[in-house]
């Protein structure tokens, strides 16, 4: 497994539960609930913390891979994964837009985002760890 691979793996792993857990105290406060700005920041400040440790801890059991420039088919993977999280993004906003229009609700509006923003880096980490395994 590369070590760019094991980076994606890592995020996907650390955006789940971010995104569990929010969903968990957003779930807990009641479906219309105005956003939880201090779970979203504990939720951003663990991620952060998580990846920076993960990644550290990644980049010193693989020294020599880590400081390696991306060659042309990570670079590729890359720029496929991140079509498709743009692609997903797009969709998810316009779908919440489409929501706001037809029933007007700026909290669903606000959470409708932001889960579009999660599904879209989940969508780019996935993508990564399936054209990475699959080389293309």
């Amino acid at each position: 497994m590369s070590f760019r691979e094991k980076i994606a793996w890592l995020m996907l792993v650390l955006l789940g539960g971010a995104a569990l857990w929010y969903l968990a105290v957003l779930h807990g406060l009641g479906g219309g609930a105005p956003p939880a700005i201090g779970t979203l920041l504990q939720v951003a400040g663990v991620l952060t913390i998580g990846s920076i440790i993960g990644s550290a801890v990644l980049a010193i059991l693989a020294r020599d891979e880590a400081q390696a420039p991306a060659d042309e088919r990570e670079r590729l993977v890359a720029l496929k994964a991140g079509r498709a999280a743009h692609l997903t993004l797009i969709c998810g906003v316009l779908a919440a837009l489409g929501w706001f229009a037809l029933f007007g609700s700026g909290l669903r509006l606000f959470h409708f985002v932001f889960a579009s923003l999660i599904v879209a880096q989940t969508v780019d980490y996935a993508a990564q760890v399936f054209l990475l395994r699959r080389g293309a």
